[in-house]
């Protein structure tokens, strides 16, 4: 299992995400699962579907905090710079919100993977995001 995960969402969900218990982006109910990274696979996600990353954040998500399962599949279509064999972490169910560990925006996110002992650290604490978005 990955020590973390990773969400991309728009300043936008930012509210949704400090307020509510339960997070459930539009996917859930379009496409039935939420669109998870591992940090590997962040810049080509990026790269290939938001061409102005200028207004992204990145949900940090302990795995081991979540209620359910993730659940990792091969893409059903084919994504230049994408692996047809590389699996991609899918989440079935709305979020609960206590597996959120921080939020940063995604020009902050550093290209180097956060530390096991990092993650357990912060998995202890619970992020304020009412804190970034008065920022």
């Amino acid at each position: 299992m990955k020590h973390y995960l990773l969400h991309i969402v728009q300043k936008s969900a930012l509210n949704e995400l400090s307020t509510n218990a339960e997070y459930a982006p539009s996917s859930l109910q379009t496409e039935g699962f939420i669109h998870l990274r591992t940090h590997d696979q962040l810049k080509r996600v990026v790269a290939l579907f938001y061409p102005d990353p200028g207004e992204l954040y990145l949900v940090i998500i302990a795995p081991a905090q979540l209620q359910h399962s993730v659940v990792y599949e091969r893409s059903p279509q084919l994504l230049p710079d994408f692996a047809h064999t590389e699996e991609y972490p899918h989440y079935y169910h709305a979020l609960n919100t206590q597996a959120i560990i921080d939020v940063v925006e995604y020009s902050a996110y550093q290209d180097f993977a956060i530390p096991p002992a990092v993650i357990d650290l912060l998995s202890q604490y619970r992020f304020n995001i009412r804190l970034l978005l008065h920022q």
